[in-house]
Parts: structure tokens; C-alpha cells; sequence
């Protein structure tokens, strides 16, 4: 599975499988993988975080650090770091709302868990 790198990219996407105006969308790469390799019968909930919102463009160090089968290689996300260090702030960026998501799915999840899941 490919990154949606760009927001024109996101853009096309949605308009290719939007079928109501208000109607949330989410381009998700991991989690079939976590489904597929599920128990048959096993019930389950699957809860997710999006870190890039439709209108911003991933960073290019991490566009060009993936890998051919969707994975990112963060050893090539570090040497293109050092090659070019303006585009780490972008990245910082991102580390700090993957933080941020990181605490909300926490919380989300405890109060899950309390209902008796």
C-alpha cells in the first residue's frame, strides 16, 4: 500500500470513493493487515488515530523513505535528515501530534474499557 502523500492526491482519493457530502473518510494502511490476520470468529474492535489531516502534505523525507511494500525505512528517514535538515521540522511536527493522538487513543480506550468491553 502506497502513502496519500500530497492534498491533491488526497483530494482524488476521496473524490473516488466519496458517496454522501458529510460523510467522514479515512485512507488507513494498516489496519487490513491487523484484520486479515485475526481469528476468524474472534470479535474485535479496531481504533485508530490519523495523524495527517486532507489538506497537508506528508513530509517528503518520509514520502521518499518508503519502503516498495508501504513500510518506512527509518534508517533512510535519517540519512536524508542529515542530507537535508530543512525538512525535519515537519517531522518534529508530526512526532509531536503522533504524541498528542498517542494520549487520546489512551484515554479513549480507558473509557472503552470501563463500559465493560
Amino acid at each position: 500500500a502506497a502513502l496519500v502523500p500530497t492534498a491533491a492526491a488526497k483530494a482524488r482519493l476521496w473524490n473516488s470513493i466519496r458517496r454522501g457530502e458529510d460523510e467522514p473518510a479515512a485512507a488507513d494502511l494498516e489496519s487490513v493487515g491487523w484484520v486479515e490476520g485475526a481469528p476468524g470468529g474472534v470479535p474485535g474492535v479496531l481504533v485508530r488515530v490519523v495523524l495527517d489531516g486532507a489538506l497537508e502534505d506528508l513530509p517528503d523525507i518520509l514520502v521518499r523513505s518508503q519502503r516498495p511494500g508501504g513500510g518506512i525505512d527509518r534508517a533512510a528517514i535519517v540519512l536524508r535528515a542529515l542530507r537535508s535538515p530543512s525538512g525535519v521540522g515537519k517531522l518534529f511536527s508530526m512526532r509531536r501530534r503522533a504524541r498528542l493522538m498517542a494520549e487520546r487513543l489512551a484515554d479513549y480506550l480507558e473509557r472503552f474499557a470501563a463500559l465493560g468491553f
